[in-house]
């Protein structure tokens, strides 16, 4: 960490490690399996601010950071295992299976706004009107005031976890002068997401803040979730310089959102959905010479609702169009 000439500190810090390590069993009637565990953790503090600055202040320092920001800071810590475990099944055929697990917390305390001014207002126009006072405000140019000087400063909490097993089946047999890559697999995974965003006022002072003794208030407290279940399969047929891979995918999702803060009657906003899609596709490649081939390709793109969407909320779907050259010699 270093301290700007205004004593905000900037900088940042982060660790990281990972630690693998696998274990392979003896063969089962000649067919080898092995268990591999991945496990990693991460964190970082740093000095982050979300306040952009005015394009003069850009272009004299892009680096400079205004005294409102000196609290901002973003801290996240982040878990991580995954074990594979991989068998042979035959000469031709294998099958991997997947477990895993993601935690990250985050919180990032940043500058949110004055009582009676939007920061994007009063950096994009920082020269007009009562945008010049709240601009003065920002630099440490001139202390507060009023009440609508007071500055709103709060940590933007979040929670995630994502966890699931995963199969997938791969088979490459042979019919004539056919060759196939076949792989099929299904995954079950779970994902969920908690926020709570809060904020307190501070008044600044002689370029200091200073809390305005203001009740917390939060803006934001949800959780959302969902299950998703993925089903594929693709084949990959080769018949002397052409191959085409024709597949499909099926998502079902069911997905779950709950405001915590409730409504002025007392209650509390939920949201619970199931979206499906059924996804095909083929891709096609030509070898023309043992350099140059041409491929062409169609494929089904889906994505769903959000949970927190009205339940009227249609998924976005697309059809998407491929088709080019491809040219490789030597390296």
């Amino acid at each position: 960490f270093k301290k700007l000439p205004n004593g905000t500190d900037v900088g940042f810090h982060r660790n990281e490690w990972m630690w693998k390590g696998f274990y392979k069993f003896e063969p089962i009637r000649g067919h080898a399996s092995q268990l591999q565990l991945k496990l990693t953790y991460a964190d970082e503090l740093s000095n982050e601010t979300y306040v952009g600055l005015t394009d003069k202040d850009f272009r004299k320092n892009p680096y400079m950071r205004y005294d409102a920001t000196q609290l901002d800071r973003m801290q996240w810590f982040r878990t991580s295992a995954v074990a594979t475990y991989q068998l042979e099944l035959s000469d031709t055929a294998s099958l991997t299976v997947d477990v895993y697990r993601h935690d990250l917390t985050r919180s990032w305390r940043k500058v949110n706004g004055f009582r009676g001014a939007s920061l994007f207002d009063v950096l994009t126009n920082p020269d007009s009107g009562r945008n010049q006072d709240w601009y003065g405000l920002l630099s440490g140019e001139r202390s507060s005031t009023l009440s609508q000087d007071i500055l709103m400063i709060g940590p933007n909490q979040r929670d995630f976890v994502s966890q699931g097993v995963q199969a997938v089946v791969r088979w490459n047999p042979q019919t004539g002068t056919v060759s196939h890559r076949v792989e099929a697999g299904a995954r079950l995974h779970y994902d969920r997401i908690r926020r709570r965003h809060s904020e307190d006022g501070y008044r600044l002072q002689e370029g200091q803040l200073v809390p305005a003794g203001l009740p917390t208030t939060v803006t934001t407290f949800n959780e959302a979730t969902a299950l998703a279940n993925a089903l594929h399969v693709t084949d990959a047929v080769t018949w002397k310089g052409l191959n085409v891979t024709p597949g499909v995918r099926v998502e079902l999702i069911q997905t779950d959102y709950s405001n915590l803060i409730p409504t002025p009657q007392g209650t509390f906003q939920t949201n619970s959905r199931f979206q499906a899609a059924v996804l095909p596709g083929v891709g096609v490649f030509q070898s023309l010479t043992n350099s140059l081939g041409l491929l062409a390709g169609v494929h089904r793109g889906f994505s769903p609702a959000v949970p927190e969407a009205a339940n009227n909320t249609s998924p976005e779907k697309s059809v998407n169009y491929e088709g080019g050259a491809r040219f490789t010699k030597g390296a």
